[in-house]
């Protein structure tokens, strides 16, 4: 075997092998993002720790998921085989390859998970067989399974002069919202987050604003009566309601939660989305799409589970508004504030545009990540720009955030 090892220089960190999310683009309910920031392991208080120094990632009681062992200065003919630490009421297990290995060719391995125990358990890869030394290791949390129910809905605005007339009509279908919601689904089951959504249901909302537009931010004064009026429509209890609109002027989307729907004068908590919508210069509209749609479907997948993050009390990454921070971590956050990502000329900081969910066939812009922090690392907050006063949790964990969340007795207001 063969170890190639290229010091650059005394800062260097030796890393024969990493773990990966397994697939690239859009969400997979298998394939859970990994939180890599840093190797600093600081976990939410309850929560098992390990010795692990490494990224973090998250599965369902009974799920198998799989990772992706990546070789970094590992010739490819070295053998590699994964192991889990050994614990009193174990949480995880291999699943494949059968009895840890050796890894495949294409570096996937599934992590299957047994139980929600306080019991840590570290994920190893060991290098020649399952007794070889370690050189990586990974640290899951199994996660017992909540349940968050969601109602769609697919909304036409037309004016009162402009009734009869199918112009307000959006280019969305139930098929589609279906399509967006297995994107949803697989962004918050890695946290142990059920979503499950009930059929989507067309609404009519007559006199809510000009030329078939729904306005919010910075459209009219009566930008807020406007979505207040959609909101308002349809909406049903106990369920997180999701209104798809045609148009935001101004933004891509807003979430209101019973604590922060009075920010935005409206009655009831809720969703809006926009299937055609403009902020900060970036248009999304379906002729821009491949013949699929598969980026529009992956972008109102990625936007709905953000505005549902602030539904479920989460803040921008960092307490940050546009264009966010400038970290390739926070560009893979889930609640980075921008979707599509702010172009590598915007943020010239970025080592990369793609963050591993693709780009925009039009713009070449790159869609945001859909990481959900599990890592607990306050001291990587900086002092934002996002309005409303002191913001907690935008750097924390936000898996345990939502979890906690998940607990609240009057989580779906009003």
């Amino acid at each position: 075997m063969t170890i190639r090892l290229h010091v650059q220089n005394e800062q260097q960190v030796v890393v024969p092998v990493r773990f990966e999310r397994a697939v690239r683009g859009r969400s997979r309910r298998d394939a859970p993002d990994l939180d890599h920031r840093g190797w600093d392991m600081h976990r939410p208080s309850g929560w098992n720790s390990t010795e692990a120094r490494g990224p973090m990632f998250g599965v369902m009681v009974g799920d198998t998921v799989r990772l992706k062992i990546l070789r970094e200065d590992l010739d490819a003919a070295t053998p590699l085989y994964v192991t889990v630490s050994q614990a009193a009421e174990p949480q995880v297990e291999v699943a494949e390859p059968a009895g840890g290995g050796p890894l495949p060719a294409d570096g996937i391995v599934r992590i299957r998970g047994v139980a929600d125990t306080s019991s840590g358990q570290t994920v190893e890869v060991r290098l020649g067989g399952v007794e070889g030394p370690v050189i990586a290791e990974a640290e899951p949390h199994v996660f017992e399974r909540k349940t968050l129910l969601v109602t769609p809905h697919i909304v036409s605005i037309n004016t009162a002069a402009n009734a009869a007339s199918a112009s307000g009509e959006i280019p969305l279908m139930a098929a589609d919202v279906t399509r967006i919601f297995d994107i949803v689904k697989a962004v918050y089951r890695p946290i142990g987050i059920d979503v499950r959504v009930a059929t989507a249901v067309d609404l009519d909302v007559f006199n809510a604003a000009a030329n078939d537009r729904c306005f919010v931010g910075t459209g009219p004064t009566n930008a807020v009566a406007h979505i207040n009026q959609v909101t308002q429509q349809g909406w049903v209890a106990g369920r997180v309601n999701v209104y798809y609109v045609s148009w935001l002027e101004g933004s891509l989307g807003i979430g209101l939660n019973k604590d922060t729907k009075g920010m935005a004068s409206c009655t009831n908590p809720a969703c809006v989305i926009a299937v055609r919508g403009n902020f900060n210069g970036i248009y999304r509209r379906p002729t821009d799409q491949d013949a699929n749609d598969a980026h529009l479907i992956r972008a109102l997948g990625n936007d709905t589970a953000h505005e549902i993050g602030h539904f479920l009390t989460l803040w921008h990454a960092d307490n940050q508004n546009n264009p966010g921070r400038r970290d390739t971590y926070a560009r893979r956050q889930l609640m980075h504030p921008m979707n599509l990502l702010p172009a590598r000329s915007t943020n010239a900081a970025i080592r990369s545009n793609d963050v591993g969910y693709g780009k925009h066939p039009g713009s070449g812009r790159a869609h945001r990540g859909c990481m959900l922090t599990l890592k607990d690392l306050p001291s990587y907050a900086e002092t934002g720009n996002l309005s409303g006063g002191s913001l907690q949790g935008a750097s924390g964990s936000e898996a345990s955030r939502i979890r906690g969340r998940m607990n609240h007795a009057d989580l779906y207001g009003p």
